[in-house]
């Protein structure tokens, strides 16, 4: 069973924040946006993964694998609310009110989610040492213990977080910009034997625009293999800004 003292027991804390970016909250709405709570958590684990791919490797007849990506990394743990006599933190601290289990779970939830359990909150997660910035992937909450009258006092929160780095969150931000700005443009699927010079003969009627079309399509050589590359054909004006 969990130590009485609750004070010795790490307080987990989870803050909700509706852009990827995290920026700071002013502390009233911080305080609306977090699930702060003296915990027992338990099954504690953490998961990085890489991806990799398979690639012939010439002469030999063999295959080598080729790093293609490193995967989200994932936190998963289980959390026990308890509202019984051992966690009632109004009987440790008379500075603070107990919170039923069932509102400890709809505070969990109203962090996690933004609108009814709907759209997932970014959120960073602080525990000890480990702080970790993502969003709730999977939570599975099973009552466990219920009062005379059927009000439940012990709940587990089976929850997995799966990384929501900010950096990659304004990588992708900018993408989607650059794809906007790219709507409505001519594009072409590059296929093998296809030819830069050829290309911007053929579309701007000039061979020498295949230095600037390949500079726009942030490729560091024309000769290069393309094959699989999707070309972007800005305006003759735009290429040559």
């Amino acid at each position: 069973m969990a130590d009485r003292n609750l004070k010795k027991l790490d307080r987990l804390k989870i803050v909700a924040f509706k852009e990827a970016e995290r920026k700071p909250l002013a502390k009233s709405e911080e305080k609306e946006r977090t699930f702060d709570t003296p915990v027992n958590v338990d099954d504690f684990s953490q998961f990085y993964g890489t991806k990799y791919r398979q690639k012939p490797s010439i002469g030999t007849g063999k295959t080598e694998a080729k790093l293609a990506a490193s995967l989200p990394r994932a936190l998963t743990f289980t959390i026990i609310l308890d509202n019984t006599i051992v966690f009632r933190t109004d009987l440790n601290d008379p500075g603070q009110s107990s919170l039923s289990v069932a509102q400890q779970v709809d505070n969990f939830l109203g962090v996690c989610y933004e609108d009814g359990q709907t759209t997932p909150n970014h959120l960073v997660i602080t525990w000890g040492e480990v702080t970790f910035d993502c969003v709730l992937q999977t939570s599975t909450i099973k009552y466990s213990l219920f009062d005379v009258d059927g009000t439940p006092l012990r709940a587990t929160i089976a929850a997995t977080f799966t990384e929501d780095d900010r950096k990659a969150a304004k990588n992708k931000n900018n993408e989607e910009k650059i794809n906007d700005d790219n709507k409505g443009k001519q594009q072409k699927l590059m296929k093998g034997g296809d030819r830069l010079d050829l290309i911007a003969k053929e579309v701007y009627g000039d061979a020498n625009l295949q230095f600037p079309l390949a500079s726009y399509n942030n490729i560091k050589h024309p000769r290069e293999n393309l094959s699989g590359t999707t070309l972007i054909f800005p305006s003759i004006e735009e290429l040559l800004r």
